[in-house]
């Protein structure tokens, strides 16, 4: 018999399509398993780990078993491919901040909104023509990031 309280839910594994959607997913996920404010802080040192052994609390190590489970968790939600790139990192950041530069990409609304705001720039009546030229470079460039011009 389940318990009404417990809660169950299933990450889909990550195929490289949604990145945006799944990583906000997994961040609840691993917010209610309580490693994610762990994944903030960086991996102990063994020399670290060592000098806490005498101690009654051990924050250290179970910083430690965090990371390995939000490893664990991140590495279980994606699929063997796109794991495979990751695997060999080793702290969860690292894994996520990796996933994040392959698999981000910009949504089309924010590419359409950058170039109706480029085709609609005119100079204001005696506005500043520097001023325009400087805005009108940076929306280029953030259209060419994005590979549209």
């Amino acid at each position: 018999m389940s318990n009404p309280n417990t809660f169950v839910t299933k990450i889909r594994k990550f195929d490289g399509t949604g990145y945006r959607l799944w990583a906000r997913h997994l961040q609840l996920y691993l917010e209610v398993k309580e490693v994610w404010a762990g994944m903030q802080f960086p991996t102990p040192t063994a020399e670290q780990l060592k000098g806490e052994e005498s101690a009654p609390e051990k924050p250290l190590h179970k910083l430690t078993v965090q990371h390995k489970l939000a490893m664990t968790i991140i590495l279980t939600a994606l699929t063997d491919g796109i794991a495979a790139e990751i695997a060999d990192l080793v702290h969860p950041m690292l894994m996520l901040n990796a996933l994040k530069n392959t698999y981000r990409r910009v949504c089309d609304t924010m590419v359409g909104e950058l170039k109706r705001n480029y085709l609609s720039r005119y100079l204001d009546v005696g506005g500043d023509m520097l001023a325009h030229i400087h805005d009108t470079r940076l929306m280029l460039a953030d259209l060419a990031c994005y590979k549209v011009v």
